[in-house]
């Protein structure tokens, strides 16, 4: 919507993108701010890294008594686990472990075609915002207009609805949206503006809710790489979403029929993976796969779970 302004006063566009990019600049400061997560530090055995991270949260919510609580035992149980080197008591996971697990393997293909699609969509419905209607200035603003109360719903659905079914249900209507438009007269250039705009303010919200249930699928040892890995496929989607939006000069709006079945199907894989509503985030990934490794004895999961809920006593004791 901003862009849309801008781009209006700013016609140069070598210009224009400098003025709208170099403002991001500045979330490199954002590198100082942040505090590593206590989760992953104790996933990773970092419990000298954890303790400092647990006290200087303490101190800034005025916790430090909670801080102080933690049992003499346990403070030099880290110690002497921060004296052995983190070689011995870490594993480093790599993008490979996405795909040598079989849970971890079906989550990680379904997550990567739906952020593939939800990439290309959105920024192909963007694009194609500029040939619907009279004025692209006017297309464009109303274009990202559309987002704002899209977030509001998803969010007010997640707690509600969970996040499969939220997630889901905002591709299939994004989806059947854009596919009804090849079907539409050209001459009605207001329903054609209406069903673009439903399309993507669906597929906001769907880009919003990946977010979450991503996040909330991995397990925290290998989250930021599986983050990562569902953000590469975002961007391969949106690098394909201009040659997908050029199809609307081979025939009237043949480019949203692909962005409709590719988000349809989208929505029906996502049918596939878990609900993570209320479920307990997972550290590991044996934790993640308790339920589907066999090779597992009845009390290795017995012991996995109570360790898992005494850390996280720990962790929300100090904060």
């Amino acid at each position: 919507m901003i862009y849309a302004l801008v781009g209006y006063f700013i016609r140069d566009w070598r210009t224009l993108s400098l003025v709208v990019t170099l403002p991001g600049i500045l979330f490199l400061l954002y590198y100082r701010l942040l505090l590593e997560s206590p989760a992953w530090l104790n996933g990773k055995k970092r419990h000298g890294h954890l303790m400092s991270v647990l006290k200087r949260i303490s101190q800034e919510n005025n916790t430090s008594k909670g801080f102080e609580k933690l049992s003499n035992e346990k403070q030099s149980l880290i110690e002497q686990l921060t004296i052995v080197p983190s070689s011995k008591i870490t594993t480093n996971h790599n993008l490979f472990d996405l795909f040598r697990y079989k849970s971890l393997r079906k989550i990680t293909l379904v997550q990567c075609y739906i952020w593939c699609v939800n990439g290309c969509v959105y920024y192909g419905l963007t694009m194609s915002a500029g040939g619907l209607g009279r004025n692209i200035y006017i297309s464009l603003c109303l274009s990202g207009l559309v987002e704002i109360p899209s977030y509001f719903i998803a969010s007010y659905l997640l707690s509600r609805l969970g996040r499969r079914l939220t997630l889901n249900s905002f591709m299939l209507l994004g989806g059947a949206a854009c596919a009804v438009m090849l079907f539409l007269p050209k001459d009605h250039e207001n329903v054609e503006v209406g069903f673009a705009l439903l399309g993507k303010m669906s597929i906001s919200a769907s880009f919003a809710v990946i977010y979450v249930q991503a996040a909330e699928l991995y397990p925290t040892v290998i989250r930021n790489l599986a983050i990562g890995m569902c953000s590469m496929s975002a961007r391969i989607g949106g690098m394909a979403a201009p040659m997908i939006a050029s199809l609307g000069m081979v025939h009237h709006n043949l480019q949203f029929l692909v962005f409709g079945v590719m988000t349809v199907g989208g929505g029906l894989l996502g049918f596939l993976l878990e609900e993570t509503l209320n479920r307990p985030l997972p550290d590991s990934i044996k934790e993640l796969t308790l339920e589907n490794e066999q090779e597992l004895r009845p009390m290795d999961k017995v012991k996995l779970i109570q360790e898992a809920i005494e850390d996280e006593n720990d962790i929300e004791m100090v904060i």
